[in-house]
């Protein structure tokens, strides 16, 4: 029975072996990843989807996140890059700080960047709102490792000690790497994937300074009143939504709809002072807010606003976009509207 079948087998492979060839061949081409991406159109999601505040009003319009379109390419896809307009292509490496990067350092900072945006919009939106805010816990994380650093700690440890002390404060850690000698190994004790593990780190001089060669992200804990709670699905990082998150969590604070009924999108970086920072893909952004007929489009002050008007009068885009320098301005402008 067995043999029967073996030798089918092998005549319909010695009769067929070229197609099949091909098929595989084709197959490869159709779906081999290309060191690049393709950027293109992007569009918007409701914030308020992903906030939960206790006893918050439903407002009637929506603050929405805009998101750039990003996938990676494949031979097909990026030979039609050059052929349908607004798909650009971008270089794999500009997703990542240095060559020995992993897909995984990438996405931990991306989660990283998110944790923090929304940690700084709960903080000022609260704060804005005269609620109550109290941080209970505060996390060093690993951000990025130069390539110049000679350790074995990874994107998205969380420090706790240095050489037996207790990391709670970073000017504190970097006196102490200061006063250490060029060589000498730092012991470290981090937080990896919910258990503790020990890792080190050697001093460096780089650009006349002495480092370990990571940089350090702060996140927190807290606990609000009312309370809060904050969902954001694995696939979303990234610090670009600090503005919106920011607004949305306001307008559930307040009494007044902020929103007046609009479709207000926009993008921007928060931090805990209310500052907003400009961001990359704004073309990409604004097209799709436009696309999905958005009123309002809040753009950080500078480059990114000048490329949002210049693309704006360039194609006619029938929206109010508005520059923004810090929260208090896109509030203000929301507040002052009929």
């Amino acid at each position: 029975m067995f043999s029967k079948v073996y030798e089918k087998l092998k005549k319909y492979l010695k009769e067929n072996y070229k197609f099949i060839l091909f098929e595989i061949f084709l197959i490869l081409i159709l779906v081999m990843p290309l060191p690049y991406y393709i950027n293109t159109t992007g569009g918007m999601i409701d914030v308020s989807k992903y906030i939960e505040v206790e006893g918050a009003k439903k407002s009637k319009g929506s603050f929405n996140l805009a998101y750039v379109t990003s996938y990676r390419a494949t031979i097909p896809t990026y030979l039609l890059s050059y052929i349908l307009p607004g798909w650009d292509i971008e270089n794999v490496g500009d997703y990542t700080y240095n060559e020995s990067e992993s897909a995984s350092d990438v996405s931990n900072r991306g989660q990283l960047s998110l944790t923090s945006a929304n940690n700084a919009a709960v903080e000022v939106a609260y704060t804005k709102a005269g609620r109550t805010i109290e941080i209970t816990n505060s996390y060093f994380n690993v951000f990025y490792i130069m390539e110049e650093a000679e350790t074995s700690l990874q994107v998205g440890d969380i420090l706790l000690e240095y050489d037996g002390h207790e990391l709670t404060d970073t000017e504190e850690y970097i006196e102490y790497i200061s006063s250490k000698k060029e060589g000498e190994k730092i012991t470290l004790k981090v937080l990896r994937d919910d258990k503790e593990v020990n890792a080190y780190a050697k001093v460096k001089m780089i650009d006349g300074e002495k480092l370990v060669g990571i940089s350090i992200y702060k996140t927190f804990d807290y606990k609000t009143d009312p309370e809060i709670s904050i969902h954001f699905t694995s696939s979303e990082e990234g610090p670009s939504g600090g503005l919106m998150t920011a607004l949305a969590i306001y307008d559930q604070l307040i009494d007044e709809d902020l929103t007046h009924g609009l479709t207000i999108v926009g993008t921007g970086t928060i931090d805990s002072e209310g500052n907003v920072g400009e961001i990359d893909g704004v073309p990409y952004k604004l097209k799709g807010a436009v696309k999905q007929k958005a009123d309002i489009f809040f753009a950080p002050s500078g480059s990114n606003y000048e490329e949002a008007k210049a693309l704006q009068e360039k194609n006619n885009y029938d929206i109010k976009i508005v520059e923004v320098k810090t929260f208090d301005d896109a509030v203000c402008y929301l507040e002052e509207l009929d």
